[in-house]
């Protein structure tokens, strides 16, 4: 059984976003074969994740990759008041988690 995720349209179309530049960034920066998106309600928030099997953000270099991109999601995470977080998973790969009130 799926459970409703509760968000409005216009929060809709910033996940939308979010989701689609994540994915491009994967595939275009990261090499990525695969990615996962799931979007699920998690206690009393909404949890956005994309996971891919590329070969990673670099977090230690993420002040300086700072794109356009990545710049356009946090301030659309940040205008819905939620919190997006990016990093590099142990198995290779970035995961991209964005967690709304």
């Amino acid at each position: 059984m799926t459970e409703e995720v509760p968000i409005s349209a216009s929060e809709r179309d910033d996940i939308v976003r979010i989701a689609r530049e994540a994915i491009v960034n994967a595939a275009t920066h990261g090499a990525a074969r695969k990615v996962t998106v799931s979007l699920e309600p998690e206690d009393d928030r909404v949890a956005l994740r994309i996971r891919d099997d590329g070969c990673g953000i670099g977090i230690d270099e993420m002040p300086a990759r700072i794109g356009y991109g990545l710049r356009s999601m946090h301030e659309r995470a940040a205008a819905l008041g939620a919190q997006l977080t990016t990093r590099e998973r142990l198995d290779g790969g970035t995961e991209l988690e964005l967690l709304m009130p």
